[in-house]
């Protein structure tokens, strides 16, 4: 089976296929279902709130981070934010340094699958303390260390929910 995950569409398309050939369609298909439904509700509770300005850096050298036209950009913006690097390139694309200042994000994000949770003052994010960029200056630069968070499959929605607790961490809430 020639498998494509380059879009949600492309990976609920892949979990059905699987099912056919598994001959657990109808299994496969309340999978989809049920992960669509948890992503949509996850997508509303962000309908009409600041979409705070993010990049998602997936590797530090070189610096390659999420595009436009790929999974994790519609996780993102499932996520509730809005995809600073979707502007500039498709798929996973790798800027400078430069780019990375002109994109100004409001949260960077950094791809650290398996590794240790972030702690206060970690090590690991003093190499990205340098940039003049506001999620520097409002200290809302985030190490991804859930070990699934590139991987587009039925649990989707466990990524884009601690996707949106990174972005919106120490936002104030709108709702009264």
């Amino acid at each position: 089976v020639n498998i494509k995950l380059d879009t949600t569409a492309d990976l609920w398309n892949t979990v059905r296929a699987l099912g056919r050939i598994s001959k657990k369609e109808n299994a496969a298909e309340a999978a989809v279902l049920s992960a669509q439904a948890r992503l949509h509700e996850i997508a509303q509770s962000y309908a009409g709130k600041p979409r705070p300005r993010v990049l998602y850096v997936i590797a530090s050298n070189p610096l390659d981070v999420v595009g436009n036209h790929n999974f994790m950009n519609e996780t993102l913006t499932l996520a509730g934010a809005n995809n600073v690097a979707a502007k500039i390139g498709n798929s996973f694309i790798t800027i400078s340094d430069e780019t990375l200042v002109k994109l100004a994000p409001d949260v960077l994000l950094i791809g650290a699958p398996g590794q240790p949770e972030q702690q206060a003052d970690d090590p690991r994010l003093t190499r990205w303390q340098r940039y003049a960029i506001p999620a520097v200056a409002a200290h809302r630069v985030f190490l991804v260390t859930d070990p699934d968070a590139l991987t587009a499959s039925v649990d989707l929605p466990k990524n884009v929910r601690s996707l949106a607790d990174l972005i919106h961490r120490g936002v104030p809430s709108t709702t009264g």
